[in-house]
């Protein structure tokens, strides 16, 4: 290859840098995504050069006058033995990348795509736009969370590119060498075909390729890949790749950290592509420099005929000898690197098709972190819970350099809970300040989980320990507030107790052994529950509620178990019936004066009580049919309050006692009674005693009647009986009458009068003074009907029954308002009739929309929808009415009732027409009213049929079977 013996080749250029250095010998390796090394041999007359000046230079290898060579920055320099004139130096070339591998880091980015991490990377070493350029085909989502952990800068940029199939190499000149990123083959530059010929040891014209051997070599045939996304937690995530050679052997691997189907497809595809990027490879020697890694060589001129196409180069040693620089002998020259290589330059090579998509091998494995790491919980500044819908929360690792400790310091990191599911839940969101400790799935540093929360020096334990290692808590803080909520477990010896607080209103439950908190001493308070606040308190059960203080020992029964206070209710009916029926037979209550209170009475025993066993299969027992409260103790139960007491019934009021039944009142007895008084004593008499002032009986309007078997004795300083116009003493067969006509004695017997003296002045009279009773004055109520939204409902009926029963009736007006006069004073009742303006209404006077018109069938008789106005309303003189009219006049004159009849399309809601009749006969007569109305409704099936989907179809009419007490309308309807 060299014509002159004593000429030399190879040459080194140092950027800035006088100096006289020759190439002796060079050994170096490049190969794709990998940072080549070129190792120097150089002699130089200078004996004692700078070493120091030397690194870190940008220096050229030349291999030839054509200026094909290799560029890289001196990154080792070492000084060898000297000779009499000549002194041996060794340097080593590698790129700018190589420096890389020296800053390791800790860091984390936060939605960038691998791009746009290496540039980053890249230009925080001074590599600059300029020296590196990406040719992508393919476009790379963001990561959202991506860690460079415990990994130098060039580890870093070497794994992401092997995670995702993108490749570089290095493109040299004498200006300096630009690193090129691709991740097709179209970014690899095609060389100059090369001519094969086998070494013969002889030197040839051109350059050469002297040897070339192709081997084959089972790979992976194809790859599968699965992962989960906890967003779309029921779609599985698959991605697979075939390349479907024999024989079949597969890949799988998960997670295959990807989110969507598409994004899997691309991985599982760049996999196999590694897998098979050197099952075919082809190696060999050649002599032209020109070679490069990288690039594409063409093959020419070997007998297999196939292999004469491009070959893409993967991996080349240069390797250069020129011994002619030597003027002396320094040392021994041999290395056996050279294995008796003496003078020029050869290579090796390393080759793949060129159709064959190069991947780089999973040589950078992403580092795994070994345990658990500690964080503190972040988020914006004032904020003190921060988190996102899913309860992610974001942390700041103590080991990262760049967070600022705020809603950037990380991605959103889900928090592991104790309890979490549909509807189900255990979440306890760790807050801003809160050390936690952070788990990372299968290792990997870019899916951290947050798993639990520290203590440390300056969130201690909320109670001191140990002083009170009994306690076990979970106490929360108010949001931007000092108050919180506990539930605090105590397990002190003999002592244990269970807590729920509140700090507002210093609301709490307590249950067992209470005391005051134990850090504050814990002073016994007593034994059992308190549940207690300083606002207000409620409790409520829909189903029924029972308050007792009957014992259950170790929940021996059932909870609404109350034998003992059925039997007290029984009993306390059964005395009510006794008592009420003697009082009936003596005449102090008149015939079913209280059975309505003892046939509500024995309802409510049996809603309390129930019937049967219940269904213990389904947890279910007998007692409470109906939501009762019952408040019942063996011992007894007291109520008591400073300000009023106010108990009050809609319906009954019964007080039933064994005993005596005792009323103490401070100041007056005050009973009213809108509907009679009833007193009955079975023995021991009636006593009414006034210590002061009168007693005073008055019946307003009827009678004051006294009836004793035996005597009535009246004991009194003076006794005036006045009649206003008349009084009547009569005592067995005889009596004194006493009015204006004067008085008359009469008598069947002797009339025996005993005086003193007896004296007849003459006539005279003495008139009395007798006060006209109160009249009982009108009460005035005022009624009102609204809907939710406070509007009223207008026009609507209403019924007052009031405290005497006399029934009110009338209508609202249109703000749904009305005043009743007349009525008795006391309670009253009032019922209001249906919205007039609801559509679906008995009631309701609302317009419909007007009846479609079909013309007449084919018998001639009116469609259903032609003959139903007609037939219900009054100005079509329809048929129904007519019959109306007819029934009218005959049946029972107590009877009124009113019906409506109303049909609707599917499509014409609101379309309807209203019967209104009076009806004056026997309730025998409905049935007839509803057939005569079915009649009348002339519903011709032909004529529907013969128009499908013209109209919509009605439902057909069944006439009603009324049941003469319970269908009756409520109020006429008027015609």
């Amino acid at each position: 290859m060299f014509a002159a013996a004593n000429q030399t080749h190879f040459s080194l250029h140092i950027d800035g840098l006088e100096h006289d250095f020759q190439v002796l010998a060079f050994d170096g390796k490049e190969a794709i995504s990998q940072p080549y090394a070129i190792d120097l041999e150089l002699v130089s007359e200078h004996p004692s050069r700078d070493l120091e000046s030397l690194l870190h230079k940008p220096a050229f290898l030349q291999l030839g006058d054509d200026g094909r060579g290799l560029h890289g920055l001196i990154y080792r320099a070492a000084q060898g033995e000297a000779g009499k004139r000549l002194t041996r130096y060794q340097v080593t070339l590698r790129p700018q990348l190589a420096y890389l591998a020296h800053r390791i880091n800790q860091r984390m980015f936060q939605h960038k795509t691998v791009q746009e991490i290496i540039a980053q990377v890249l230009e925080e070493h001074g590599i600059l736009a300029n020296a590196y350029q990406f040719q992508l085909g393919a476009t790379y989502p963001q990561r959202e969370y991506c860690v460079q952990y415990d990994e130098s800068n060039l580890q870093f940029i070497q794994r992401l590119c092997e995670e995702e199939g993108i490749h570089y190499h290095f493109r040299h000149s004498a200006d300096g060498h630009q690193l090129v990123f691709g991740d097709d083959q179209t970014v690899f530059p095609k060389l100059a075909p090369v001519q094969f010929q086998h070494d013969s040891g002889l030197v040839a014209d051109t350059p050469m390729i002297k040897r070339f051997a192709l081997r084959l070599e089972t790979r992976t045939s194809s790859v599968s890949r699965r992962d989960y996304d906890f967003k779309k937690p029921l779609i599985q995530l698959e991605g697979e790749a075939d390349s479907h050679d024999e024989p079949a052997l597969e890949d799988y691997d998960y997670p295959g950290r990807f989110l969507d189907r598409p994004r899997g497809k691309h991985l599982a595809n760049r996999a196999l592509e590694r897998h098979r990027s050197d099952y075919r490879q082809a190696s060999g020697d050649s002599d032209q420099p020109l070679l490069a890694s990288g690039h594409f060589l063409t093959l020419a001129s070997h007998p297999n005929a196939s292999w004469n196409d491009l070959w893409l180069l993967v991996e080349l040693r240069h390797q250069g000898r020129q011994p002619q620089v030597l003027e002396e002998a320094i040392t021994s020259d041999i290395d056996p690197r050279f294995d008796g290589f003496q003078q020029g330059y050869r290579n090796f090579f390393v080759v793949t098709p060129w159709e064959q998509p190069y991947r780089p091998p999973l040589n950078h494995p992403k580092p795994k972190v070994l345990g658990e790491q500690r964080a503190v919980v972040s988020g914006p500044a004032g904020e003190e819970i921060y988190c996102d819908e899913y309860g992610r929360i974001k942390v700041q690792f103590f080991w990262d350099r760049e967070g600022r400790s705020d809603d950037k310091s990380s991605v959103w990191m889900r928090v592991a809970s104790s309890w979490a599911g549909q509807g189900i839940a255990g979440l306890q969101l760790p807050r801003v300040g809160m050390e936690v400790l952070v788990s990372f799935l299968e290792g990997d540093p870019d899916q951290p989980l947050v798993t639990g929360c520290l203590y440390h020096g300056v969130n201690m334990p909320h109670y001191k320990l140990p002083d009170l290692k009994t306690l076990a808590t979970i106490k929360s803080k108010e949001y931007k507030g000092s108050r919180g909520n506990e539930l605090r477990i105590d397990d002190t010896t003999s002592e244990i107790s269970i807590a729920l607080r509140s700090d507002h209103g210093a609301s709490a439950l307590n249950l067992g052994y209470l005391t005051h908190p134990r850090p504050s001493g814990g002073a016994p308070r007593g034994e059992g529950f308190e549940l207690r606040t300083d606002r207000h308190g409620a409790v409520r059960a829909a189903g029924g509620l029972l308050i007792t203080t009957e014992p259950r020992a170790n929940e021996a029964k059932h909870h609404k178990d109350l034998p003992e206070t059925a039997e007290r209710l029984a009993t306390a009916s059964e005395q009510q019936d006794s008592l009420a029926e003697l009082a009936k037979q003596m005449q102090a209550q008149e015939p079913g004066d209280q059975d309505a209170v003892a046939k509500d009475l024995h309802k409510q025993h049996q809603g309390i009580l129930g019937s049967g066993p219940g269904d213990l299969t389904k947890n279910e027992f007998a007692e409470f049919t109906q939501p009762h409260l019952v408040v019942s103790s063996p011992a007894g139960i007291a109520l008591t309050t400073p300000g009023p007491n106010h108990l009050t019934s809609g319906s009954h009021l019964a007080l039933s006692s064994t005993g005596h039944t005792s009323m103490s009142i401070g100041k007056r007895l005050l009973a009213s009674a809108s509907q009679g008084m009833r007193l009955f004593i079975q023995s021991l008499g009636l006593r009414l005693v006034a210590a002061s002032g009168d007693i005073d009986f008055r019946a307003l309007k009827d009678n004051i009647n006294l009836l004793a078997k035996l005597d009535i004795t009246a004991n009194a300083d003076r006794i005036i009986l006045k009649a206003k116009t008349e009084l009547v003493v009569q005592g067995g067969g005889s009596a004194t009458t006493y009015n204006a006509s004067g008085i008359t004695h009469v008598t069947s017997a002797n009339y025996t009068a005993h005086a003193a003296q007896f004296a007849h002045i003459g006539a005279a009279s003495m008139a009395g003074t007798f006060p006209e009773p109160p009249k009982p004055g009108k009460g005035a109520l005022e009624l009102f009907n609204l809907y939710a939204n406070t509007k009223g409902i207008k026009a609507g009926d209403y019924e007052v029954t009031d405290a005497l029963g006399t029934v009110l009736k009338g209508s609202l007006d249109g703000q749904g308002f009305n005043a009743v006069s007349g009525a008795a004073p006391g309670p009253a009742l009032a019922k209001f009739g249906l919205d007039t303006a609801d559509t679906w209404s008995l009631g309701s006077f609302a317009k419909g929309l007007p009846w479609p018109k079909l013309a007449a069938t084919e018998e001639g008789t009116p469609s259903m929808f032609e003959a139903m106005p007609d037939a219900l309303t009054p100005e079509g003189g329809g048929a129904a009415m007519a019959k109306v009219k007819q029934l009218a006049s005959s049946g029972m004159d107590a009877a009124k009732t009113g019906m409506s009849l109303l049909k609707t399309g599917q499509n014409a809601l609101q379309g309807m027409q209203q019967v209104q009749g009076a009806l004056k006969g026997g309730v025998a007569g409905l049935p007839q009213l509803a057939t005569a109305a079915s009649r009348a409704l002339g519903v011709n099936r032909k004529a529907g049929a013969a128009m499908p989907g013209a109209l919509p179809k009605l439902p057909a009419f069944k006439p009603p079977s009324l049941n003469p007490v319970t269908d009756l309308m409520p109020r006429e309807l008027i015609s």
